[in-house]
């Protein structure tokens, strides 16, 4: 299967509608994740923890103006969600 796959790079430099973030599903928010912690931060050094507060979940999303706990609820929302499908799936 040769399928076209964007590397990590070239999938920061799309750009988000305010308020996209609340249709990601799971695996979207983990390459978010990834690319926030990873590659928007050019300062971190290997040996920094990662930073991950409330405050940076508006940067996370590209949403300056999104609340941070409405993002959180909604990060939290989808990962339990594919949980529940992945142990179904388990299950099945």
């Amino acid at each position: 299967m040769n399928s076209f796959r964007p590397d990590i790079e070239e999938l920061e430099a799309f750009a988000f509608e305010p308020g996209e973030w609340r249709n990601w599903a799971a695996p979207d928010w983990n390459e978010q994740l990834l690319l926030y912690c990873f590659v928007r931060d050019q300062d971190r050094r290997p040996s920094d923890p990662l930073r991950a507060t409330l405050s940076d979940l508006p940067l996370l999303v590209k949403d300056q103006r999104a609340d941070s706990e409405a993002i959180a609820q909604t990060l939290v929302q989808k990962l339990r969600w594919q949980a529940r499908q992945n142990d179904r799936d388990l299950l099945s």
